[in-house]
């Protein structure tokens, strides 16, 4: 039923003249907005936080994976071009990473990790991302870090249609359609995205191409808001994404499989706010489907498995003098089923209480604690204090500690024979130092970061030579990021730079061996000049070498690479509609590289690309 939604939905919008627009400037001003993630801004005192905002997503390929990768200092391990992607966020691991859908957690709770290959979001309007903990506010993973998916809904009386295609090598068809209505009592935010490829690129020293790798995604999202009056609001946000894609093989005669996924998100929410007091009660249901199939010419033969959340959470916020205040309740009810879980049921409970002060101009504090109650495992308490003091109008410096956690996920508790449901939570304790500075158009900041994480979850053989999950290793990743950016406008010229650099050792306590798959250097720098009507852009990425077994094998490594992307675009009507058409260089170099072993990426491919708005 829901592909013949999806499909009808499709069908109909493309009976209609669509129009769309660009931003050629990535500095773009935007209406005042509702946004259903105040938390964050309101409690990351001593975090950083990085924004990346709509001109940015539109500028860049529809996955979050090269997104991302491209434009932060977080590293991606990627299965094959389209294939599974996942974070390690300063030295963690995918697990170790929360994902956050306005406001609420949507890591997986079958594998407690999100692929961001499949993380397609037609209504997506905002991304941010907090490095280090944050499990006080988004609970489990957020020990790396948390990446936020964010809707934007306007009251300002004004519609729009958006529509971008892109296609390009491979057979690749890239397609998203956005329409926004909005009155002063309502907002609406519609959207549907098309991404697929065969994905058939040739292989570097190899006289074949790329086989079984062809993928087709869709996604459907909708956000309604409804004003009641100045102090009350309702929203509804629900996102479903289908994808079916083949795994890549590594050698010819390997059998091909293939993987079927079906996610369904769902958001309502209430919120009150008057001079001192705020209050947000928000009501979800995640659906988490798959089906894997270990031989394609055998569809019949496969394994399904099914997870189903019910979540309540509610903040209570006051606002007096210099003072901050937040009471925080969530309850949330998993449910799953499918071939290879023995038990279905995990139920948690959390409350946490946060507090924030202003003491003068300079200084402000912050500190918070929480408590998580399961049916399944104990939780300790968990805190954060963190402290902002700006020395100057050019100086800031952002400290903060805290305590985070994540739990064991149904694939760790109740796989098949191996589960083990005596699982401990990880613990982490992590400290962060930044200082940013900032200077007429100039931009820059370096932060410090340690973090020692105990009770490690790990899948390991036992003495039956069964792999099982365990609570072992104790970890500690410490490292240095640095970033910087600056801008200058001249008469119909303008000119933008950022650059940032990550280094991070993540190290086992009891062996000092580098935990696998994680670089000790990461850089990336983008660049890009406007003129009038026409643009052009370049980005570059460093990756260093990562080790690819426990005890740090100096022959079994992925060499480290360096990619250059290259842009042109042009404005062909500046006025209603917009229209705006552009090519763009993938690997400019045609250089070799694997993120994963054995895992070849494309070499050199084209994308063209049209735009409109109305």
């Amino acid at each position: 039923m829901k592909h013949v939604f999806f499909y009808i939905s499709l069908i109909a919008l493309c009976c209609h003249t669509i129009y769309a627009q660009v931003h050629l400037d990535s500095i773009q001003q935007l209406d005042e907005v509702i946004v259903s993630n105040k938390l964050l801004s309101t409690f990351s005192t001593g975090q950083k936080t990085l924004r990346l905002k709509d001109s940015i997503l539109q500028q860049n390929p529809a996955n979050l994976t090269d997104l991302l990768n491209f434009n932060t200092s977080i590293h991606f391990n990627q299965n094959g071009y389209g294939m599974v992607a996942s974070p390690a966020f300063r030295g963690t691991t995918a697990q170790q990473t929360a994902v956050v859908w306005n406001g609420i957690n949507i890591s997986s709770q079958l594998n407690g990790q999100a692929d961001f290959n499949t993380l397609l979001n037609p209504t997506m309007q905002q991304i941010k991302i907090q490095p280090g903990g944050g499990s006080v506010i988004y609970g489990t993973s957020a020990i790396g870090g948390s990446i936020h998916l964010e809707s934007k809904l306007k009251f300002n009386n004004k519609s729009k249609h958006f529509f971008q295609t892109r296609y390009g090598s491979f057979n690749s068809l890239d397609s998203r359609y956005q329409f926004q209505k909005a009155t002063e009592k309502w907002s609406f935010n519609f959207g549907l995205q098309h991404n697929s490829s065969d994905n058939d690129f040739p292989i570097h020293n190899d006289n074949r191409k790329n086989i079984n790798g062809k993928f087709n995604n869709n996604s459907l999202g909708l956000d309604i808001a409804y004003k009641l009056n100045e102090k009350h609001q309702f929203k509804f946000f629900y996102w479903l994404f289908l994808g079916d894609r083949n795994l890549s093989v590594i050698r010819p005669s390997d059998i091909k499989s293939a993987y079927k996924n079906e996610d369904l998100r769902s958001l309502l929410e209430w919120e009150f706010q008057d001079e001192k007091w705020r209050s947000t009660l928000k009501m979800g249901y995640f659906n988490e489907a798959f089906t894997f199939i270990q031989n394609i010419n055998r569809a019949n033969e496969s394994t399904s498995n099914l997870a189903e959340t019910f979540l309540t959470q509610y903040n209570l916020q006051l606002e007096k003098d210099n003072w901050v205040f937040s009471a925080l309740i969530d309850a949330n009810l998993a449910n799953a089923s499918g071939d290879d879980l023995l038990e279905d049921r995990r139920n948690t409970a959390a409350f946490a209480l946060l507090a924030k002060r202003k003491i003068n101009q300079k200084w402000i504090v912050e500190g918070s604690l929480r408590q998580e109650i399961s049916n399944l495992y104990d939780s300790t308490v968990l805190y954060t204090l963190g402290s902002d003091f700006r020395f100057s109008e050019h100086y800031l410096m952002k400290l903060n500690t805290s305590k985070n956690f994540r739990i064991p996920t149904f694939n760790d508790l109740f796989w098949g024979r191996s589960g083990n449901a005596n699982l401990k939570p990880e613990t982490a304790y992590q400290v962060e130092w930044g200082h940013h500075l900032s200077w007429k158009n100039i931009q820059f900041s370096a932060t410090g970061f340690y973090n020692y994480i105990d009770n490690m979850i790990r899948w390991i053989p036992n003495e039956n030579a069964v792999w099982q999950p365990v609570n072992t290793d104790q970890v500690r990743t410490y490292g240095a990021e640095i970033e910087t950016s600056f801008s200058q406008k001249w008469n119909q010229h303008q000119l933008q730079w950022k650059a940032n650099y990550a280094y991070t050792v993540s190290e086992n306590r009891a062996t000092g061996f580098q935990l696998r798959y994680v670089p000790f250097h990461k850089a990336t720098t983008s660049l890009a000049y406007h003129f009038k009507k026409f643009t052009a852009d370049t980005q570059f990425i460093y990756v260093g070498e990562v080790f690819t077994r426990s005890n740090n094998q100096a022959n079994a490594v992925v060499q480290g690479y360096a990619l250059q992307h290259l842009g042109l675009r042009y404005q062909l009507l500046s006025h209603s509609p917009k229209i705006d058409v552009g090519v763009r260089v993938f690997n400019l170099w045609n250089k070799e590289f694997q993120g994963i072993e054995n895992r070849p990426m494309p070499g050199r491919y084209y994308q063209i690309q049209f735009n409109l708005i109305l």
